[in-house]
């Protein structure tokens, strides 16, 4: 039984440096995405949760993606990530919509409020305000991508 419960940390060891791995190539392909693309992308990803077909800006940044995440692939060595490992990098995705729309300005006073609400203490009517509109716009992106709520 000790060989069997080593035997299963080994791989779930090994399972986790590889999901880590495909993590990062994932997304690397992502910074290769053009920044105009990224909300289609993200609005791709959307219409196949809701079976819409994708529109035409959103097939471009699909295959944008798919040609970044191959390249990303073949220069680790490894073959492409398929199917559904590629609709894990969404929730990147949208962080990183998050971060192109956002002023840099507005994620560290967002960051200020969070922080002085773990604290106990009040946060500031401009860090309040910022993370409201950093709220808003991460909820927005997650509604384009289909989630009905940013929990999901």
């Amino acid at each position: 039984m000790r060989n069997l419960c080593r035997r299963i940390e080994a791989l779930e060891k090994s399972n986790s440096g590889k999901q880590h791995r495909l993590q990062a190539i994932a997304e690397a392909a992502l910074v290769w995405l053009q920044p105009d693309l990224l909300e289609p992308f993200i609005s791709a990803y959307g219409a196949d949760r809701v079976d819409r077909p994708l529109t035409e800006r959103e097939a471009v940044a699909r295959r944008a993606f798919t040609g970044a995440l191959e390249r990303e692939c073949q220069s680790a060595g490894l073959q492409s990530i398929q199917g559904c490992m590629r609709t894990a990098y969404i929730p990147r995705a949208i962080v990183m919509g998050l971060a192109s729309r956002v002023s840099l300005e507005a994620l560290k006073l967002g960051e200020s409020a969070l922080r002085a609400s773990m604290t106990g203490d009040p946060p500031t009517e401009a860090e309040s305000a910022a993370l409201r509109a950093c709220q808003a716009e991460h909820q927005r992106l997650c509604q384009l991508a289909g989630f009905g709520s940013v929990g999901k």
